[in-house]
C-alpha cells in the first residue's frame, strides 16, 4: 500500500511540473558555454517543446516530464527544479545548471520609441565594472546593444561580431528604472535610468 501511495505522489509531483511549464522560456547560459541557437529560447505547448532564436526555429519535439526530469523525445535534458513560477534550473547528468526565466509581457506604460532611447548603467554581480547601456546611441552593425521584442516582451540584446551572444529580459521597466531578468548568478538585475 505505502508502495502504490508513493507512486501516485510521485506521478502527481511529475503531472504539476509539466503543468507549470506551458509558455516560453528564456535560457540564460554561463560565460563560457557554446550552445547552438546561442541564446536559446524554449516554448511547451501540448505535448511539444519547439527551440528558437528570436526568429529561427531550431528543432521541435515531444516533451515530457518524470520524476523531475525533463525528456525531450528519448532524450534526457536534465532534472528541473522550480525556484519560483517564472524561474527554474535545469541540471544535465554531465553537470552544470542552467537558469531559464519565463517569458512574460514586459510591465511598462512607455512606447517602444521611448524604450528605445533609455539608457542606464549595469553592474553584473560577477564584474567590478559597470556597463554604460545607451540604446539610443547607434551601435556598430557587429557589436553593442539592440531592444528586441517578442509579442509583447522586450529583451536587450548584446552583439558580438554580428551574433546576438546573451539576452536580458525586461520585466519592467517605469519612469526611473529598468529591472532585467537573464544574467548567470543574478537573477534580477535593477538599474535606475539616466535622465537628462
Amino acid at each position: 500500500m505505502k508502495f502504490f501511495k508513493l507512486f501516485i505522489l510521485i506521478l502527481i509531483s511529475s503531472q504539476i511540473h509539466a503543468q507549470q511549464l506551458p509558455g516560453k522560456w528564456l535560457m540564460y547560459t554561463p560565460g563560457d558555454t557554446y550552445m547552438i541557437p546561442a541564446v536559446p529560447i524554449f516554448e511547451f505547448q501540448n505535448d511539444s517543446i519547439t527551440t528558437y532564436n528570436f526568429d529561427e526555429i531550431y528543432s521541435q519535439a515531444p516533451y515530457r516530464v518524470e520524476n523531475d526530469i525533463l525528456y525531450t523525445s528519448n532524450n534526457r535534458m536534465g532534472r528541473i527544479r522550480f525556484i519560483t513560477e517564472n524561474e527554474l534550473v535545469c541540471s544535465p547528468e554531465k553537470g552544470g545548471d542552467f537558469h531559464w526565466t519565463r517569458i512574460r509581457p514586459t510591465e511598462t506604460n512607455l512606447s517602444e520609441e521611448a524604450l528605445a532611447e533609455l539608457q542606464f548603467t549595469l553592474k553584473p554581480s560577477d564584474s567590478e565594472k559597470e556597463i554604460l547601456v545607451d540604446l539610443g546611441e547607434q551601435n556598430s552593425e557587429d557589436d553593442g546593444f539592440r531592444l528586441e521584442r517578442i509579442g509583447d516582451s522586450y529583451f536587450l540584446s548584446f552583439y558580438e561580431r554580428k551574433k546576438r551572444s546573451k539576452v536580458l529580459f525586461i520585466q519592467k521597466v517605469t519612469d526611473s528604472e529598468i529591472v532585467l531578468a537573464g544574467y548567470p548568478g543574478q537573477p534580477e538585475m535593477t538599474a535606475q535610468l539616466i535622465t537628462e
